[in-house]
């Protein structure tokens, strides 16, 4: 009986001391897709087939995107420069340049997974300078690749949707007359 029990704590100290810990669980949403996430379960890590994700490489452009406010009608790109750690495990950010269709950088950026770049690009007066990037982006994935070791985005774009008053862009056909929202308010003749 006594060497049954010397058996059984000689037994748990060898778990003991051979590092064995409790498996950590998978954490949807930190940008990486993690051993029990699956697509169906964490598309936001995993990707998903029913949602058309976009993936570029540090130095690539994201192009064909549509600006407003000072860059209305102009066709824009975003290049992703850096990738970089945020800190915490496996958890990164993404360092994206605006260029305008001359090829000026307009606003420099430094994003997190689940960034709408629409609301983060601005002209380069400064704070509270209106926005200028009409195509709605949102930041699905950062991370570097384990295999080439080259930081990577995903983004999901959507359509640009029609203009409406209080988009921010004085389209064709508001005037400050009908939509002060965009346009500003009407200038007095007197």
């Amino acid at each position: 009986m006594v060497s049954k029990l010397i058996s059984l704590f000689f037994i748990a100290f060898l778990i003991l001391i051979s590092g064995c810990t409790t498996p950590e669980l998978p954490v949807c949403g930190n940008g990486v897709c993690e051993t029990g996430e699956y697509s169906e379960t964490c598309p936001l890590d995993c990707g998903s087939s029913d949602i058309n994700t976009e993936t570029y490489s540090v130095g690539q452009s994201i192009s064909n995107l549509q600006g407003r406010g000072i860059l209305q009608g102009q066709n824009v790109k975003i290049v992703l420069k850096a990738v970089v750690s945020s800190g915490s495990s496996q958890q990164y950010n993404a360092t994206l340049e605006l260029y305008d269709q001359q090829g000026a950088v307009v606003d420099v950026q430094t994003v997190s997974v689940g960034a709408k770049l629409e609301t983060w690009f601005k002209n380069n007066t400064g704070v509270g300078a209106p926005l200028v990037l009409k195509t709605p982006i949102n930041v699905r994935m950062i991370y570097v690749d384990s295999e080439t070791l080259v930081g990577k985005i995903d983004i999901i774009r959507t359509p640009v949707p029609a203009p409406y008053c209080g988009d921010f862009t004085c389209d064709a056909g508001e005037t400050s007359a009908n939509c002060q929202a965009d346009c500003g308010y009407p200038v007095d003749a007197n």
